[in-house]
């Protein structure tokens, strides 16, 4: 079970989204769920349908996590609120309840020393039975397979979803509609090209050595 339990739009866009209805419209605010909330104003943007506000319109507590509108910038019954934290690349993969670090860190100051469970134990060795242990959960607990169909930005780069652990086969699909697998480098060769004539047959030297295509 994924540990992070926002919403996916708090997850992919750091974002929080509210439509307008007349108990936000009379009290002039929305309330914010990050966690942790943002600090200052300029922590975050705020768009009402589409467009964003100056920060001249609204107040923000952080304390409460309220963010107050100016009564000229009250959004209407209807509209769309849209609160967006600036710290986007920040929060991704931030949502480990604890890290691997902090499973050895732990266990070692707990159950390795002198009068402990274990007199004597060397870090590797807590972080190999760590790492197994998280596995062994992965495997047999946890697995669960999910799949994602996305367009690829000329970036190519791609948001990892929330409860990701490790990839299975990644693909893409051609003009025709067809899958094609992108294996990794480890599955893939570099085989050397042969120079071929027009009806296939090896091209060679005059001293009989194959040619190589370097195209």
């Amino acid at each position: 079970m994924p540990l992070f339990t926002g919403t996916q739009q708090q997850y992919y866009n750091n974002a929080i989204q509210f439509t307008v209805d007349s108990t936000i419209n009379s009290n002039s605010y929305v309330t914010l769920t990050f966690s942790p909330l943002p600090t200052v104003e300029g922590d975050f943007d705020v768009f009402i349908n589409g467009d964003q506000l100056n920060e001249s319109l609204y107040s923000y507590n952080s304390s409460n996590g309220r963010v107050t509108f100016v009564s000229s910038a009250n959004p209407a019954v209807g509209a769309v609120v849209i609160v967006k934290q600036r710290s986007l690349e920040e929060s991704l993969g931030n949502y480990e309840h604890i890290t691997l670090k902090d499973i050895v860190q732990n266990f070692i100051i707990t159950y390795v020393g002198e009068d402990k469970l274990l007199p004597k134990a060397r870090r590797t060795d807590v972080m190999f039975h760590a790492q197994r242990g998280i596995q062994e959960l992965n495997y047999d607990t946890l697995r669960c397979e999910k799949s994602q169909e996305i367009e690829i930005p000329p970036s190519l780069k791609m948001k990892l979803p929330h409860d990701y652990v490790n990839y299975v086969k990644v693909s893409w699909r051609d003009s025709s509609g067809i899958e094609r697998i992108i294996y990794p480098a480890y599955k893939t060769g570099n085989p050397t090209a042969i120079l071929q004539s027009d009806d296939f047959e090896y091209v060679f030297t005059d001293g009989g050595e194959i040619l190589q295509s370097f195209e």
